[in-house]
């Protein structure tokens, strides 16, 4: 007699032995007598049949993934940090699942290119982060309306980042620091629940986008972007993180003012083309400001640090306030830099870079 749990239970059998499950760090009941729903790391829906969840991070799979498609119910697959999948790929089964809302792969040596059938109007979540994927983004990613998280960062992938992405209406966390993207950045401004925006180490050029306010982090250091800043990011209000170092910015200091950023804690200026001749004073009320980095700016000069920035070093939050001290007058300075990024520490029993 036909029984619907065969295809997903001969699917799981082929995951273990391609993945060398007799090796795995856990294995609890696989390839027993066991129903596949009490098999560690596999999560059944409430019926108690139909597999929905794979979990085996950190599990010690090594060997090839194998084809998933008659998992039919599958929603999660989680097979991150898995060291010994180095040089397997992304299995092209992973678009036939028509019910997969996540799947976490990051950390697994992956390579090839992401399969363009993943890009469903259900998928959620996409974590591929630290693996040697290759290739462009396709076009199709605006099919993928429920995307809430893309977790893309550490690859080699290249070309342009599609300007579809800015229709992504949930999308929430875009990760694509450390690769090869180029061109410009896709206008984010409506995508009304973007909280992390990370693009560091590409090859991206032109201005930054306005970005929306709901923004939290924002890193787009060690690229080749050019123009205004201060217009693009004085209005948002939840800002915590911003890291524009090593790019070729050239607002003077005065006019960037982040004074609404009230729970800014990092803030990454050095390394651009900033200009100033009087140090910002909308410094002096980010309370929150941990770290401020604003060497490697030949055009700030002559600037004496007011007493009321000093005061954040001395007696609230900030931690490390690095600064060419051969251009710029600074007795509360952590840190001393060069134009070459060589810093010394001037308070070396508190802190350190």
């Amino acid at each position: 007699p036909d029984d619907p749990s065969l295809g997903q239970r001969f699917a799981l059998a082929m995951l273990f032995y391609s993945t060398y499950g007799m090796t795995w760090n856990s294995k609890r009941s696989w390839m027993t007598g066991e129903t596949e729903c009490d098999w560690e790391g596999v999560f059944c829906a409430h019926d108690g049949e139909h597999v929905d969840s794979i979990v085996l991070s950190k599990n010690g799979l090594k060997g090839n993934v194998s084809d998933l498609f008659l998992i039919h119910d599958l929603q999660q697959l989680d097979l991150s940090h898995n060291k010994g999948l180095q040089g397997s790929r992304v299995p092209e089964s992973l678009g036939s699942l028509h019910l997969l809302r996540s799947v976490h792969l990051s950390g697994c040596g992956l390579v090839g290119t992401i399969p363009e059938s993943l890009w469903t109007e259900r998928i959620e979540i996409i974590d591929f982060s630290s693996n040697e994927i290759t290739g462009h983004l396709s076009p199709a990613i605006k099919e993928s309306m429920s995307l809430q998280k893309l977790l893309l960062e550490n690859n080699s992938l290249d070309g342009p980042i599609p300007d579809a992405i800015g229709d992504l209406p949930l999308l929430n966390e875009l990760r694509f620091g450390m690769n090869k993207f180029s061109g410009e950045i896709a206008n984010l401004n409506k995508l009304a629940a973007l909280r992390v925006l990370t693009l560091q180490d590409n090859q991206l050029t032109g201005s930054l986008p306005n970005l929306p306010p709901t923004i939290r982090v924002v890193d787009v250091s060690n690229n080749t972007l050019v123009g205004i800043l201060g217009a693009k990011v004085k209005d948002l209000p939840e800002l915590m993180e911003l890291s524009v170092q090593g790019n070729f910015f050239s607002d003077n200091l005065d006019e960037l003012d982040l004074s609404k950023s009230l729970s800014l804690e990092l803030l990454y200026l050095n390394d651009n083309h900033f200009r100033s001749t009087k140090f910002p004073e909308w410094i002096a009320p980010l309370m929150q400001l941990r770290e401020l980095k604003l060497y490697g700016n030949a055009g700030v000069v002559g600037n004496d640090i007011p007493d009321t920035v000093c005061d954040l070093v001395n007696f609230i939050s900030l931690e490390i306030l690095a600064i060419d001290c051969n251009h710029v007058v600074c007795t509360c300075c952590t840190h001393c830099c060069t134009a070459l990024g060589e810093c010394m520490q001037e308070k070396p029993d508190e802190f350190s870079m």
